[in-house]
């Protein structure tokens, strides 16, 4: 029988004739296969920028230089001094899975190098053309290659050089529905940015330079530390305020720079995960610091910069096309490794090397160590039970026109006040909050935020990433209220800010609508206007602390009561906490 079906296929192979009822499934040529694969890894120029660089760093590159025209779309060069490739290895560099990183599949589990699959090279050569020029030193000749759609055109000797040179032009230039996706040169630009000083993060001993129409960007100098270089990309304030923690350990190491407790943010665009040097996004490691970091502050978002290596054996980076993603071997250690060392800088404990073993059993197999597994405060809050009663009901507000009267301010943070039956505390901040939303909200409906100009204009600095964001969003910047224009390199000059914005909120509503916006498309729709009006209004509103006056109150009060949603704030957290008679009989053993 076995023999019989061999000799079936063979004879259906070895036809030549096509017949229409053959059968619906087909064998793609290596053409449109080519074009597929460079789809799971070449979506946009910076994709490019971050492969070509990976590259160079596994070459050995100290110094590594990118150039790019109109967003990396007509132009893309990168530049390194590592150990170059001879003629052979320059041609076989855009086949198909030729690399010099693995050789069996043992070599596959423990991955050491940024690149390994011999993937990049040939995906982008597909959608694009490409000339590469390496060599080996000053004592052997160059070669360059040239390439167009993935065809090799010519190989040609050329003077000596160290390192390797490639030059992409004309990206999706054999696909252009797909160049249809691509975003204005600005937001383009804006992505590249941030690929690059994602690299620079994690390889700081490198000096990375950026070029654009022959305007330098920046020029990362080499660090001596992660906190230097964060502090090179995102300026010397902003590095001195992060808490630094770290741990050694036999298959861990682990180093981290986090936002302290209040200096976080309202969105998730300011955390950075890598795992062996690698940017990656992962549920895991966020979830262990977002529980750890929320036990102290819930609501807000922390700067996180977190640096884990492990044992190359326990990590499988084979998991997503653009090695974006990681699977561990042993997801429960790392989260309690991850989680219980930011808990622990955030309790003001200091950290040692190779503190206790966090599962016995575990660490016998693995090496793995961490902070001692010590009873935090977020640990010994879960212990305490709350009362019972109910405090919040759906609708705290029976009617909007209800007369309430203010009784005072306790904390200065919540407004008390009372209907004479029912007792009401009022989230001062976040009430203020919900009102200035609506204002605005209805200003926006009738054309853009009202705005006012400053008398002296402010100048602020923002990092090239940020920059380049400005240019890419004037539109959503100018409907936000805000006029800003160019003052020189790296910094910028607000002219015009939201009637509403206090002045000494400035800085930091303009940071955090940049790094919002750092990633999106300047045709933004209504769900990110949304957003920017939030957190407008949280900078206008009253804070928690403040002291504020009895008519101060009472406004904000009867301004609550005429909102559309008087219940809650835009961000979604319930404004005010209703006790009414029965709740209150309750705690006093009363009957009603």
């Amino acid at each position: 029988m076995k023999s019989a079906q061999l000799t079936s296929i063979h004879l259906c192979n070895s036809m030549k004739v096509k017949r229409e009822d053959m059968g619906k499934i087909k064998i793609l040529n290596d053409i449109l296969i080519d074009k597929i694969a460079a789809g799971e890894i070449v979506e946009r120029p910076s994709s490019i920028v971050k492969e070509l660089i990976e590259n160079s760093i596994d070459s050995g590159s100290s110094s590594i230089m990118v150039e790019i025209t109109k967003g990396g779309k007509e132009k893309i060069r990168v530049d390194d001094d590592g150990e170059g490739m001879d003629r052979e290895d320059l041609i076989l560099a855009l086949e198909r899975h030729a690399t010099s990183k693995i050789l069996n599949e043992k070599d596959l589990c423990s991955i050491s190098t940024m690149g390994f699959r011999g993937e990049a090279l040939p995906s982008i050569a597909s959608v694009s053309i490409v000339t590469m020029r390496s060599g080996r030193g000053l004592a052997l000749p160059g070669h360059e290659v040239h390439a167009k759609g993935g065809k090799i055109l010519n190989v040609e000797e050329v003077p000596p050089l160290k390192g390797t040179s490639v030059e992409v032009r004309s990206i999706f230039f054999n696909t252009p529905a797909r160049n249809k996706f691509l975003k204005s040169n600005e937001v383009e630009l804006s992505h590249i940015i941030a690929a690059i000083q994602r690299l620079a993060l994690s390889f700081y001993e490198l000096r990375f330079t950026l070029k654009s129409k022959d305007r330098l960007l920046f020029s990362l100098s080499p660090s001596s530390s992660r906190r230097e270089r964060i502090s090179q990309i995102f300026g010397s304030d902003f590095a001195s305020r992060l808490l630094q923690f770290s741990i050694t350990g036999e298959a861990v190491e682990l180093e981290g720079f986090i936002s302290n407790i209040g200096d976080g943010r309202s969105n998730r665009s300011g955390q950075n995960f890598f795992v062996n040097r690698r940017s990656i996004k992962d549920r895991t490691l966020m979830g262990a610091a977002y529980n750890a970091y929320r036990s102290f502050f819930p609501g807000s978002h922390p700067y996180l910069f977190l640096f884990l290596e492990v044992n190359p054996s326990l990590v499988d980076f084979n998991v997503h096309p653009a090695k974006l993603e990681v699977r561990f071997r042993h997801l429960g250690e790392i989260y309690r490794i991850v989680h219980n060392a930011i808990l622990s800088v955030l309790e003001g404990e200091k950290l040692h090397s190779a503190s206790a073993r966090l599962s016995p059993s575990m660490s016998r197999q693995t090496g793995l160590h961490g902070v001692a597994h010590h009873g935090s405060s977020a640990e010994r809050a879960s212990t305490i039970k709350i009362s019972e009663m109910q405090v919040q009901e759906e609708v705290p507000f029976e009617s909007r026109s209800q007369d309430i009267k203010i009784l005072g301010q306790h904390l200065n943070t919540f407004i008390v006040a009372t209907d004479s039956e029912n007792l009401f505390i009022i989230d001062q901040h976040i009430a203020h909050e919900r009102v200035v939303f609506e204002e605005l909200n209805a200003q926006l409906q009738r054309g853009t935020v009202e705005r006012q100009k400053l008398l002296f204009p402010m100048t602020i600095e923002l990092t090239p990433a940020e920059s380049s964001c400005v240019k890419a969003h004037q539109k959503i910047l100018f409907n936000a209220g805000l006029i800003i224009d160019d003052f020189g390199p790296g910094t910028i000059k607000v002219t015009e800010i939201p009637t509403s914005l206090p002045l000494n909120s400035i800085p930091g509503f303009i940071k955090e609508v940049i790094s919002s916006l750092l990633l999106e498309d300047p045709e933004v729709g209504c769900e990110t206007m949304t957003e920017l009006l939030s957190m407008l209004a949280c900078h206008a509103a009253v804070k928690a602390g403040e002291r504020l006056a009895a008519a101060k109150m009472e406004y904000i009060v009867e301004s609550l009561l005429k909102c559309s949603n008087p219940y809650y704030c835009p961000h979604g957290r319930p404004i005010t906490v209703k006790l009414g008679p029965s709740e209150l009989m309750k705690q006093f053993k009363r009957r009603e």
